[in-house]
């Protein structure tokens, strides 16, 4: 995260004047890098739940059979 801090910076500079503006500058550094991670995070389960989903769904030749019927092949 430092290092994406330090390429943050306009010319490797702080652009806030003060110590109070410079914490604001930050904290809304770390917020906004959270809210990104958190939506990757969010984007990849929800992709992975559909692969498991598409994995678990029955194929038509997997189907169960109907019921009452219970010949089988000879």
């Amino acid at each position: 995260m430092h290092s994406q801090f330090d390429l943050s910076l306009w010319n490797r500079r702080m652009i806030a004047y003060g110590v109070e503006r410079q914490k604001i500058f930050v904290l809304g550094f770390a917020v906004s890098q959270n809210a990104t991670s958190h939506r990757i995070h969010l984007e990849a389960r929800s992709s992975a739940q559909q692969v498991l989903a598409s994995r678990h769904t029955p194929q038509p030749d997997e189907a169960a059979p109907t019921p009452g019927c219970d010949r089988r092949p000879s």
